[in-house]
């Protein structure tokens, strides 16, 4: 079997002392960084033996695309700094949005138009190309119900995230005359982007929406190709384009769609903190779009700040500075996709090439039975031949395996094998 390269750290402790330690400690404990923490917090190669970041020791929660080294300990710390004040409201989701902005290299053209309307609480919200959300969830649900409240059209991959056909289930059980068409996959595990553009009906299609890098296969679409797509759908339909895994591309100088959406009025992107920065409890996320495109949706969201919780703002400012906490997060998750790839060859396995911090495995036989199994063993993991709820990924002879740390992956890869032989 193929050992998992580890942190070359000097961990001179258990991980009971750890623990005991950092209780001992309080937040103190969060100066420790974070592949120290990780390293204290994980140790052998079976369930039973592993104490993963934020669950039950013994279980390996490898199904939900978390980040398994856990929040940034600056996050944390702020978080923590943060609770002394949590009597008082905290009216400032804009000390986010500035960040955000240099960040991704919003420049100046955007950042003036805010500081002319300084002193206009609603004038600013509505010149901003970043909408600050409890979750980027929200947003969706928010384009939604901006669109089509009065029914529509729309139009996503079958086997993608499936948020936008979800948050239409409700519409629908409420009588709106929301309709929804899913098309399947390209070659590849691909979003066909051609079929997408092909079902849409003028004058009823009123939202499209592209997971980039698509979940639950990880995969990518070819850039160019992205681009001609935006600016080839019409204007009165918006384009969503979700970029919560964008962090994890490993193709060098991929572009972000958010240039494009700042360039098209019907265009808007949205990322996260929940995975990369490891704060998926904490519910922060956010979206970038064309001025023009904010404006219409703020009669939907109301205030942005009356909707966020102050500590979740602090943990998000101080995650975006911790930059080694990032750089670590993304080595872990290269490194555990290529082990996982190379197992999967030795067993025989089909394995998709992810840029996301998750990877598809084919068994060409319906995993139900083994992830139950798997299950069972306190190994969790995703089937995706029926999610989620009200949709379809309609690939159920493989198994979504999110990126955990070295001694989950070994584990998941030992129980798998007793698996597999059993159900052989």
């Amino acid at each position: 079997m193929t050992t998992m390269p580890t942190p070359d750290i000097d961990v001179a402790m258990s991980r009971r002392g750890f623990l005991t330690g950092a209780l001992l400690a309080g937040a103190g404990a969060m100066a420790f960084s974070p592949e120290i923490l990780a390293q204290a917090l994980t140790s052998g190669k079976t369930p039973e033996e592993i104490q993963g970041w934020g669950v039950d020791p013994g279980e390996v929660h490898i199904g939900a695309n978390e980040n398994p080294l856990g929040p940034s300990p600056r996050a944390v710390e702020a978080v923590v700094q943060s609770l002394y004040k949590s009597n008082r409201y905290g009216f400032n989701s804009f000390d986010l949005a500035m960040p955000l902005m240099r960040q991704h290299r919003i420049g100046r053209k955007w950042q003036a138009g805010m500081r002319e309307q300084q002193g206009d609480f609603f004038g600013m919200l509505s010149a901003s190309p970043i909408i600050i959300s409890p979750g980027s969830s929200m947003i969706l649900q928010t384009l939604l119900t901006s669109q089509m409240s009065q029914g529509g059209h729309l139009v996503e991959s079958s086997s993608a995230y499936g948020h936008l056909s979800m948050a239409a289930g409700w519409f629908q059980r409420s009588g709106v005359p929301v309709e929804v068409t899913r098309v399947p996959l390209g070659p590849e595990y691909r979003v066909d982007l051609d079929a997408i553009r092909d079902a849409i009906i003028p004058g009823k299609t009123k939202l499209v929406g592209v997971t980039n890098p698509n979940n639950p296969t990880g995969t990518i679409v070819d850039a160019a190709q992205l681009k001609q797509f935006v600016a080839s759908v019409p204007e009165d339909v918006i384009v969503h384009v979700d970029e919560a895994y964008f962090e994890f591309i490993r193709e060098p100088d991929y572009p972000s769609a958010i240039s494009w959406a700042l360039d098209h009025e019907n265009v808007i992107v949205t990322r996260t903190f929940s995975k990369i920065y490891g704060l998926a409890g904490m519910r922060m996320g956010y979206a970038v779009c064309n001025p023009k495109l904010t404006g219409r949706l703020l009669p939907f969201i109301g205030f942005p700040d009356l909707n966020l919780s102050s500590m979740s703002l602090a943990g998000a400012i101080a995650a975006m500075d911790d930059e080694d906490h990032v750089r670590r997060t993304k080595q872990v998750t290269d490194e555990g996709k290529d082990y996982l790839m190379k197992e999967a060859e030795a067993m025989g396995l089909e394995s998709v090439p992810s840029h996301s911090n998750f990877m598809l495995i084919n068994f060409d036989k319906d995993t139900k039975a083994i992830v139950d199994a798997l299950a069972e063993k306190k190994v969790f993991v995703r089937y995706p031949g029926d999610a989620p709820p009200l949709g379809d990924w309609g690939l159920p002879t493989s198994i979504r395996v999110s990126i955990g740390t070295a001694e989950e992956l070994e584990a998941f890869v030992n129980t798998l094998k007793a698996v597999m032989k059993t159900k052989s």
